[in-house]
């Protein structure tokens, strides 16, 4: 059996690993590029004191029982998520996590491989286009043509049509869970639902192709459930 650690390495995409204590038992190169952390820095250390990430209103994430720990409990795969850290020079960086659990077994520890991809250009522009739509800016008249979609979708939810009116707006994840009194995982839950059902990648291009086919009226709300 090839080595987790050599696995990791045969990626293009920055990884690591962490056992279910969360310490970290292997890190790749580009984890190093990236992060600017050697192996010998990061073995051994827990990974949300390395990593230390949060959503997009600040919320941390990455903590000794986190998200991630608890679906893998649960034999449960989360989905890929956003998150903010910041390399060992100090420097801000976004980065779009995968993970694959590997679930303890025959006296095996188990690991959770963490794979990730720098995506600061995209939250760069998600950020712009917050402000633009927050401003009243007229958005529409000058954006590109949307992306091609399934000639037929499942329609949203009354909650998942709430969530994306508030992601219009430019709120965040953490306001907008608590403005729904719900929790930062089930938003990140009916966030990637919306995604999945109107066929796009990002929250900047389900909020544009919503503006597009008028699915949120200026003047409109949803119904609360």
């Amino acid at each position: 059996m090839i080595p987790l650690a050599q696995l990791i390495d045969n990626t293009a995409d920055g990884g690591f690993a962490a056992d279910y204590s969360l310490k970290i038992s292997a890190w790749n190169h580009t984890a190093t590029s990236l992060f600017g952390f050697t192996p010998p820095e990061v073995l051994g250390l827990p990974c949300y004191e390395v990593i230390a990430g949060r959503d997009d209103g600040g919320a941390v994430l990455c903590q000794r029982e986190c998200e991630v720990l608890r679906c893998a409990r649960m034999n449960k795969l989360p989905s890929n998520y956003n998150i903010c850290t910041r390399t060992k020079a100090g420097q801000a960086t976004w980065l779009n996590v995968s993970i694959v659990a590997i679930p303890p077994s025959l006296g095996t520890r188990g690991h959770l491989v963490h794979i990730f991809r720098p995506i600061d250009r995209q939250k760069r522009l998600e950020e712009f286009v917050r402000q633009t739509l927050a401003g009243g800016a007229e958005l529409l008249s000058d954006a590109s043509p949307p992306p091609p979609h399934p000639p037929s979708q499942p329609p949203l939810s009354a909650r998942e049509l709430e969530i994306l009116r508030l992601l219009s707006t430019g709120a965040p994840t953490k306001e907008i869970a608590q403005t729904l009194r719900i929790s930062h995982a089930t938003v990140r839950t009916h966030s990637q639902n919306i995604l999945g059902k109107l066929g796009v990648h990002s929250k900047l291009e389900a909020v544009l192709y919503a503006a597009r086919q008028q699915l949120l009226p200026q003047g409109s709300g949803s119904e609360r459930i």
